[in-house]
């Protein structure tokens, strides 16, 4: 599938290049971790709880449950494992931790995906898949910012990026329950460009400007 080969080809090139600038062995042990994470999760998910969606078309409702199961639990799930085992400082688990993201959502969206919707529509394939990537990068570039900040004497300043790590959480599960509603395609295509745009565009640059505070207060 097309979003797979995606989130592989993402994580090769961030082993390599190395992009949260930590060694790649933990960078690697970092996504496996999340895919082994993923796996026990999905299969718990399989055995114990029903696959079949029940649509009650109401916004709130639809919006709850899927930012409860697609975010807010496979978020806490990794983040709980991963700082409480990791024996590393904080601000280097905050710099690695979008890799354990990355190898969790590798196979938890394509699992969501198959037993959520019968049918693969475009947006299954393209747009979920899209809006993902979107979160992880924003998160990483969030949250790594934060590490560096916290390494410098103007701590305060992470403050902010951990309230934007938080905003751009419910962004994905917001666009597709905008979709999945037959909602006007400018709302949820807005919620989707707003995410792309904090990810690709706006996030980077605070990263790269508070990156270059923390080096200057160390």
């Amino acid at each position: 599938m097309i979003f797979l080969a995606a989130f592989l080809f993402f994580l090769l090139i961030g082993c390599k290049e190395s992009i949260v600038c930590v060694e790649k062995p933990v960078v690697a042990f970092g996504a496996i971790t999340g895919f082994v994470l993923a796996l026990i999760f999905c299969a718990v998910d399989f055995l114990f709880f029903s696959s079949v969606h029940f649509a009650v078309y109401n916004l709130k409702t639809e919006f709850v449950q899927l930012f409860t199961a697609e975010a807010l639990i496979p978020l806490a799930v990794c983040f709980a494992v991963y700082f409480l085992f990791n024996r590393d400082s904080v601000a280097f688990k905050l710099q690695s931790f979008a890799f354990v993201l990355l190898g969790f959502f590798m196979l938890f969206t394509p699992y969501r995906i198959l037993t959520r919707y019968s049918i693969l529509s475009p947006f299954c394939i393209a747009v979920k898949p899209l809006a993902v990537f979107a979160l992880i990068l924003g998160e990483y570039f969030a949250l790594s910012a934060a590490g560096s900040i916290l390494q410098s004497s103007k701590k305060a300043l992470a403050v902010p990026c951990f309230l934007l790590a938080l905003v751009i959480l419910p962004l994905p599960a917001l666009t597709e329950t905008g979709w999945f509603l037959a909602s006007p395609i400018m709302l949820w295509g807005t919620i989707f460009v707003v995410l792309c745009v904090f990810a690709f565009v706006f996030l980077p640059i605070l990263k790269s400007v508070l990156c270059k505070i923390a080096q200057n207060e160390k």
